[in-house]
């Protein structure tokens, strides 16, 4: 049975074939959508159109200009909401890390285990839909507070006729009593200078 972390679409770049190969299959195994390229170009051409959940970028791509810190920035400058996630070696650890504190990227030690991969794919979508509904329950908040605002203005500008309203209220109760008043003495035949109660 394919779970929710299953559904999502997971971009992976590495110029060792092997090692590509390797990755992209361990996923399919699990039952990902895992897209496979060996180097910028050809990732940003394979990116859909919605754009992946995930990016699992190598750090050192061999390619001229361009690391996995500069295609992360690429492809989320294409899709802002894509995860990225950095495989290093130890010997370039501090620059992983460094960039995960600095854009939000989470990183990997080479090698690693797939269940390590899912693992930090999983705690990954959950921060980040946390954060999104986070931010969808600010904006309600905001809407709410701006909306409440409006009321108490509205009130502040209009005060007299709130009063006045009550009083024509007031008015109309009072009417409707001496209609009922005037009613029961002619019922009774009771003369209207007379308190009814008297007869």
């Amino acid at each position: 049975m394919m779970t929710a972390i299953q559904k999502h679409t997971i971009l992976v770049v590495d110029d060792e074939p092997g090692v590509l190969e390797l990755i992209c299959e361990s996923l399919q195994i699990q039952g990902f959508d895992a897209i496979g390229a060996a180097n910028p170009e050809e990732a940003l051409a394979q990116l859909p159109g919605s754009g992946p959940t995930f990016a699992l970028l190598d750090l050192n791509l061999n390619w001229p200009g361009m690391d996995g810190i500069d295609l992360a920035r690429e492809i989320q400058g294409i899709h802002p909401q894509t995860i990225i996630i950095i495989m290093t070696g130890y010997q370039n650890l501090k620059t992983s890390v460094e960039a995960s504190r600095r854009h939000a990227y989470r990183y990997l030690i080479k090698p690693f285990q797939i269940d390590q991969l899912i693992g930090v794919m999983e705690r990954s979508l959950w921060e980040r839909d946390l954060l999104l509904e986070n931010e969808a329950l600010k904006k309600k908040v905001a809407a709410l507070t701006s909306e409440l605002q409006q009321l108490r203005e509205e009130l502040a500008r209009r005060p007299e006729e709130g009063i006045l309203r009550g009083e024509m209220d007031f008015s109309r109760i009072n009417a409707g009593n001496l209609k009922a008043i005037q009613s029961y003495q002619r019922h009774k035949r009771v003369p209207l200078d007379k308190d009814p109660e008297e007869n």
